[in-house]
């Protein structure tokens, strides 16, 4: 069941999610109740009632992630795809501001822009730059490979733990 899910439905639910990937709130939630649903009826099948099924522990135990993760994910490796070449793209990486370090105390890597409207702000740049900065502590987009983007899993589900949970 897994496998139908997660090359018929999943696959669906990510195509493409760096461009269109919500920002709502309720929209989050709703892409993932469609996995939510999917892990309620593996749920059933290992025993549970439909209502009571441990969805979290049940997405564990199958070793599925929550949507929004994984669309932090695909996020990631684009931006980390188009910084080292991969994605032969000028037009797109000259809209990716690195940050110079100058006298400042921020770790930022790269620059915030200035949005005047949440649209604007939660777009496919913006929304790269903000990600990217959040996880650079963490990783090099220069050095490490795109493989090793699997290892911030845990960072990436503790930042988005107040949308996941509810």
């Amino acid at each position: 069941m897994k496998t139908v899910y997660v090359s018929l439905v999943r696959s669906v639910l990510e195509f493409g999610s760096v461009v269109w990937s919500p920002y709502q709130l309720g929209q989050i939630q709703r892409l993932q109740r469609i996995q939510d649903r999917f892990v309620r009826v593996v749920g059933v099948r290992l025993g549970f009632e439909y209502l009571d099924v441990p969805v979290r522990a049940v997405e564990e135990f199958l070793g599925l992630n929550p949507l929004i993760v994984r669309r932090q994910l695909h996020d990631l490796t684009f931006l980390q795809r188009v910084l080292v070449g991969d994605l032969d793209c000028p037009a797109l990486l000259r809209l990716i501001n690195i940050r110079v370090p100058g006298r400042t105390r921020s770790a930022d890597f790269f620059c915030r822009p200035s949005c005047s409207t949440n649209h604007e702000l939660n777009s496919v740049i913006p929304r790269l730059h903000r990600l990217g900065n959040l996880v650079s502590a963490n990783y090099d987009f220069f050095y490490d490979s795109t493989s090793s983007l699997r290892t911030l899993f845990p960072i990436l589900r503790a930042l988005t733990s107040e949308i996941y949970n509810q």
